[in-house]
């Protein structure tokens, strides 16, 4: 899970730009939003989350960088 204001604080993209591309993703079943504790703030905010097809989607991406010997995606190390 990863909670909303990481992608505005850490990767420094606007506000519109995950709205706009989270609500894509949901409607493609990919993430979903749910509410998760944020050490940061200390509060509970808005979090993302894969669904099973998101990880299938992900897990595709991994094999297809793998065969094409592209730089590994973030968070495979």
């Amino acid at each position: 899970m990863i909670p909303q204001h990481v992608f505005y604080e850490d990767y420094g993209l606007g506000r519109g730009t995950v709205t706009s591309a989270s609500m894509h993703l949901e409607s493609l079943g990919v993430v979903e939003r749910v509410r998760c504790y944020s050490e940061r703030k200390h509060a509970e905010v808005v979090c993302y989350r894969l669904t099973e097809k998101g990880r299938l989607v992900v897990e595709c991406l991994r094999k297809m960088y793998s065969v094409l010997e592209l730089k590994p995606l973030p968070g495979d190390g």
